[in-house]
């Protein structure tokens, strides 16, 4: 009974609204690792030149993170793929 209760309130209070503050500073987080990463992979390749295989070269040691850069890469080309053979069909269907 007490975990049924634990879970009512963990889900309660996940589905709040959070605070505009602590979206702003999650946000801010984020932007600034983005941004000194990108910084990182510019000094780590060609000069100047930001390239996925830089990026991919910084984070190969954090297996989470390599594999959902990897995920989401797979699943932006898969994506590319049915864009372009909708784009193929369409033409023809007029």
């Amino acid at each position: 009974m007490e975990y049924v209760i634990e879970q009512a309130t963990l889900t309660k209070y996940l589905l709040q609204e959070p605070y505009d503050e602590t979206l702003d500073v999650l946000e801010a987080i984020v932007l600034n690792y983005i941004k000194e990463l990108c910084q990182l992979a510019m000094r780590v390749g060609k000069p100047d030149k930001l390239a996925l295989e830089d990026i991919h070269y910084l984070i190969r040691r954090d297996s989470k993170k390599f594999s959902r850069v990897k995920d989401l890469l797979s699943m932006s080309e898969e994506l590319k793929k049915a864009r372009k053979q909708f784009d193929d069909v369409k033409p023809s269907m007029i």
